[in-house]
């Protein structure tokens, strides 16, 4: 690019001079991206008395410029741009970038500069500021008004911390304090800390600035947004925790409020914590990680509210956030591997729907009977204090599940809270028994950084990674729309609501702290022979999990059998998988293994030395004979069949509970 002649640059400066005073002094990105207009409103500054600029001006003769936008220093001192050309981020071009707009000849952000407020030329009265476009009394989205300016005082060099605290020459401002080197996530180019992988002014790298109608989703300038964001001008947000487009675009939150689950509120809910104007989980938050305030260094992340150099709890770090690639759409499977509009990322693979028994909430696929920002439906919430058990917002966990932090886990399996609450297994380590472990045991198969039963884990029905579909359910290892074997389908699950402490008796059946499910009931002891381990009641002669005693787990081939650990089975019975059955009365491996006794309407499946056959449940009759159709009569109810089959009502009487009437 050839330079202006000097004459040409005086002139321009003085032109300039007219229209504007003088340009602002660089501010930061913050990290959701969008830049700050300067701390001065628009005037160069003036250079301090040690000879350097204040809040990432560059010196240039006397004074200090802004040399991002100033087109007779664009990019450097007396590096003047051409006739026709703008300076936008530090660049000549024929357009602006970075999600800026021309407005008489400079890039300005219409967001939050007072003199094109919201279109060029509109400029706020006195007295009032621009903020989200609008003018007002008032900043909102999360911003603090700086004399007539909204900034970001977390990362605006000019008001780091507080409004007019400038940092000095060669520092940043990183979570609100002024740096040599950036923290919490985000990278160092020139004065501003920015976010690298969603900023349309540094996309992927410093100075990279996306063209007009670009955002910049994983690094990388594209026409439309992805990993479950929503376009809102030159940015790509999360609308669910964005103040400054809360629920939909533009929709800013006023002073004080912040955005939770998509809507202004005082507080945050969802298992959330407000964090200055922003509900953050600080469980993985690098610029708040445990504690609001507290930014990871660079090269660190943040995983399980520890910064630390790699991720654990089965995490996977990308770039500087440890994720669940099985579910993050921004991350579907692996790093950077974002989502197109619409689809959801559901056991590791980007689609329209979601599998393995979750449920799509926006642009998630979230487990409503523990998620506490969706606690038994999209949306619902529960308030601060509040985790989400059973699909129901409480201040404890039921069901056997132990409360920690924001969330009901269980800590025999969680590799984030293994054995207790903020236990977190390393890399390649799995949680097994409430152990952290290279290998799986009790039966169980290891399938990314979880133990599970893969006969009945839609997730991972049969083998790892399989999910079972919308409406299935994962029974005896297989997909189906129903539950064999004796099992009751509750939810997406196949259960036996004999023991089971979250349906115990019927589905949604809770019990309580301290309680176990013994025989379909809720008690504080247990019955029938079995014993009471954690929160289950189980048999210790045969289960691979609790083998002779409680947490006594057998190893990845073996079975229990009479309380022992062994590679075969006594006693009559056979192995079949990890376990030692009586094929002679087991209805889930009858005469045989993997043979799945049928369940008839209404009908118990039991296994006798003949073969597969069924009881009718109580109060239900098979009166016609026919064993295809099950157990058809509600003996409760049917006057020709009253407590028993063919016991007919006369006199056009009727039946109640099993009684002529």
């Amino acid at each position: 690019m050839t330079s202006m002649p000097r004459a040409r640059s005086v002139a321009a400066a003085f032109f300039l001079a007219a229209l504007l005073p003088g340009l602002e002094v660089a501010g930061c990105f913050n990290p959701g991206g969008e830049s700050e207009t300067p701390a001065d409103g628009g005037d160069d500054g003036a250079v301090e008395s040690g000879g350097g600029c204040a809040g990432g001006g560059t010196k240039c003769g006397d004074l200090c410029v802004d040399t991002s936008r100033n087109p007779v220093h664009c990019g450097e001192c007396n590096k003047a741009c051409a006739d026709g050309e703008l300076c936008s981020f530090g660049s000549c071009n024929g357009f602006c970038k970075g999600g800026t707009f021309e407005c008489n000849k400079l890039c300005v952000d219409l967001k939050v500069d007072p003199k094109n407020c919201g279109s060029c030329g509109k400029t706020c009265p006195a007295g009032q500021v621009c903020s989200n476009g609008d003018c007002g009394l008032s900043c909102s989205g999360g911003s603090t008004q700086c004399g007539a300016l909204c900034v970001d005082v977390q990362s605006n060099p000019a008001h780091c911390g507080g409004c007019d605290k400038p940092c000095g020459a060669g520092l940043v401002c990183t979570g609100g304090v002024c740096q040599l080197a950036c923290a919490g996530g985000t990278t160092k180019c020139g004065a501003a800390a920015v976010d690298a992988p969603k900023d349309p002014a540094n996309c992927g790298g410093c100075g990279k600035a996306c063209a007009l109608g670009q955002v910049c989703v994983g690094s990388t300038c594209q026409l439309a947004c992805a990993g479950g964001t929503t376009k809102c001008g030159a940015l790509c947000v999360d609308q669910n925790k964005d103040p400054a487009n809360c629920g939909a675009c533009a929709k800013a939150c006023a002073t004080g409020q912040v955005c939770s689950a998509g809507t202004c509120a005082l507080s945050c809910v969802g298992g959330s914590t407000k964090c200055g104007t922003l509900c953050v989980d600080t469980n993985k938050d690098p610029a708040n990680c445990g504690v609001c305030g507290k930014a990871c260094a660079a090269g660190e992340v943040c995983s399980g509210g520890t910064c630390q150099l790699s991720c654990v709890g089965g995490s996977t770090k990308c770039g500087s956030l440890c994720v669940d690639t099985t579910k993050d759409p921004a991350n579907c499977g692996g790093c950077a591997k974002a989502c197109t509009g619409g689809q959801v990322c559901s056991a590791s693979a980007c689609a329209l729907t979601c599998v393995g028994g979750s449920t799509k909430c926006g642009s998630t696929c979230v487990d409503t009977t523990k998620d506490p920002a969706n606690c038994g439906t999209c949306g619902k919430a529960c308030g601060t204090g509040e985790v989400c058990s059973g699909s129901t917002c409480a201040l404890s966990c039921v069901g056997g599940a132990t409360k920690c932090g924001t969330l009901c886990v269980d800590t025999k399996n969680d590799p984030t809270n293994c054995g207790t609450c903020g236990k977190a297994c390393g890399a390649g380590e799995v949680c097994n028994a409430g152990t952290c472990a290279l290998t799986c045991s009790g039966g169980s198969s290891k399938c990314g950084s979880l133990c599970v039963d893969t006969k009945n884990d839609p997730t991972n029905c049969g083998v790892c990674a399989k999910a079972c579909a919308t409406g299935e359910v994962c029974s005896g290892g297989t997909c189906a729309l129903t539950c064999v074997g004796g099992a009751t389908k509750c939810g997406t699950l196949c259960v036996d609501t004999k023991n089971d402490p979250t349906n115990c008796g019927v589905c949604g059946k809770n019990c309580a702290t301290g309680e176990v499910c013994s025989a379909g009931t809720c008690a504080l002891t247990c019955s029938g022979g079995t014993k009471k381990c954690g929160a289950i009641c189980a048999d210790t002669n045969n289960d691979p999990k609790n083998c002779g005693d409680c947490a006594t787990a057998c190893a990845g081939d073996e079975t229990c059998s009479a309380g022992t650990c062994s590679l075969l089975c006594v006693g009559g019975t056979t192995k079949c998988g990890t376990l030692c059955v009586d094929t002679k009365n087991d209805p889930k491996n009858c005469l045989g293994c993997g043979n799945v006794c049928p369940t008839p309407t209404n009908a118990v499946p039991i296994c006798l030395p003949t073969g597969c056959s069924s009881v009718c449940s109580p109060t239900f009759g098979d009166c016609n004979g026919d064993a295809s159709d099950g157990c058809e009569i509600d003996l409760k109810t049917n006057a020709s069949h009253c407590g028993k089959c063919f016991n007919v009502c006369g006199d056009g009487g009727t039946c109640s509970g099993g009684t002529c009437t």
